[in-house]
């Protein structure tokens, strides 16, 4: 049975005759539970991506709509396969990305028409369009933002056509997405941090380290000697928060099932100053369901805005939320938009601020794509490119059409006003305006808009400049 037959298999904690510490990397000492089994086995289970996951993704509906979205996003990019033709345009391409303005937006798809031209190869983009016979392009993507935003980074386990005896020689004919919160790491040491992997779910079978690929949030935690490779998750630093999410959600559930606020309503009577009077006057039990029974029939006979008729004086106490409870409910809404802020989104673009405008509703749309959707396109692109495309020989680079996002369709009137400023070839221009290029013989010639001449150049007599002197006006007395 091979590793990838183990892939979705329930992990199974190893148990030994003599006392052993099964940790999980994202163990700390607090979050640490003991367990005792037979023969004085002692095991720890930690708070570790399982949970994170679970608590996080699955059972926490903002959590879901915020990742939902991210992960939609960035899996519905199309990828498309280019040769670089200047390597130097390409480097300031990449730069133009690190962070995304309109201005920088519209000099990238400049510097990317001279630095890349698409090409065809069949073979590479069968692979990306269909990484595994399970998933798709969109289903991998979407299961890579999502493990790293949850766990802390996502794993690319490649099979490979290469020689039997060796294994991470060969072209990558297949690209699998373990669960991340399985993997595990094996160090060699100082100089070899990442000697091999293997899955929790299948310990004796080892995965060369050249044949996963990586990519990880960045992780300050060193407790141990392979803790800060593993990532941090998002859910890890917001943890106080989703806690605090859930303790809201749980004092508004019962809420919800005390149905709210309610009225007791009862039968004032005077006050002798004898207890046991106070007692015979306000009845007995049964006489108190029988007094609620009439007053339920006559809510039901008077219709809205009758008049209800009472033989004796009636008061009521209302019981309703605490002060307590309605801080709760009320910091709910500030919860949400600080779990929109830790994914980089803006409240609104999921639905969870109060007062939304449609002229700051698309600013907040392209302020989500440009913050939290291109960075995770620009590391999944150095990925393919770093560890897939090398495979297939050398020269190729994965990119992606950030045309696809409508948010990032600047205004055209603006956009060709701030490129006529600029000296370009037609069809550097075009490109710009995202149209397709022109074949002539001079769109790649570099055109300037000069838009001043001289007036006696077309026809019409200038005023005197201050060295001219008017003959006319020489011999005036």
């Amino acid at each position: 049975m091979g590793v990838l037959d183990n892939i979705w298999r329930k992990p199974k904690l190893p148990t030994v005759k003599n006392p052993v510490a099964v940790v999980s990397p994202y163990a700390t000492p607090m979050e640490m539970m003991f367990r005792f089994t037979g023969d004085n086995q002692v095991v720890w289970y930690a708070d570790g991506g399982s949970n994170l996951i679970k608590k996080g993704f699955l059972e926490n509906h903002v959590i879901y709509t915020i990742q939902d979205w991210k992960c939609s996003k960035v899996a519905s990019v199309p990828p498309v396969l280019y040769r670089v033709k200047n390597a130097k345009a390409y480097k300031k391409y990449r730069a133009l990305l690190q962070n995304p303005t309109d201005e920088s937006l519209i000099q990238a798809r400049i510097e990317k028409y001279k630095a890349l031209e698409e090409i065809e190869n069949s073979e590479i983009m069968n692979v990306i369009n269909q990484p595994n016979p399970l998933m798709g392009w969109y289903q991998f993507a979407y299961g890579y933002t999502l493990y790293k935003d949850q766990v802390g980074a996502a794993y690319f386990m490649a099979v490979r056509s290469g020689s039997v005896n060796d294994k991470t020689k060969g072209k990558i004919k297949q690209m699998f997405l373990p669960p991340a919160h399985h993997m595990r790491i094996i160090s060699g040491g100082q100089f070899q941090p990442i000697k091999e992997y293997y899955l929790q779910t299948s310990p004796s079978e080892k995965i060369e380290a050249a044949n996963v690929c990586r990519i990880a949030n960045f992780s300050p935690q060193y407790e141990n000697e392979t803790q800060h490779l593993y990532g941090l998750s998002r859910l890890q630093a917001a943890k106080n928060i989703l806690l605090k999410y859930d303790e809201g959600t749980t004092v508004e559930a019962n809420l919800l099932q005390k149905r709210g606020i309610r009225d007791i309503l009862f039968r004032k009577t005077p006050d002798t100053g004898n207890p046991v009077d106070s007692v015979n006057q306000q009845g007995t039990f049964e006489q108190f369901m029988e007094t609620r029974d009439v007053w339920e029939q006559r809510l039901e006979e008077t219709t809205s805005g009758g008049i209800m008729v009472s033989e004796s004086e009636l008061g009521s106490i209302r019981v309703g939320m605490s002060i307590g409870d309605l801080k709760i409910l009320e910091s709910q809404k500030v919860t949400k938009e600080d779990l929109c802020a830790a994914w980089h989104i803006h409240p609104m673009v999921v639905g969870y601020q109060g007062q939304t405008t449609y002229t700051n509703f698309p600013e907040a749309r392209k302020m989500a794509i440009t913050d939290a959707v291109i960075p995770e396109l620009e590391a999944l692109k150095d990925a393919l490119n770093n560890w897939f495309l090398p495979s297939y020989g050398e020269g190729y680079v994965i990119d992606f059409d950030l045309d696809f996002f409508s948010e990032l369709q600047e205004d055209k009137k603006a956009k060709a006003e701030w490129l006529d400023k600029i000296p370009l070839s037609p069809n550097e221009y075009r490109t710009a305006m995202g149209w397709d290029e022109d074949p002539g013989i001079n769109s790649n010639k570099i055109m300037v808009r000069t838009g001043k001449v001289i007036l006696d150049d077309i026809g019409i007599e200038s005023y005197p400049s201050e060295t001219e002197v008017d003959p006319d006006l020489v011999d005036l007395p």
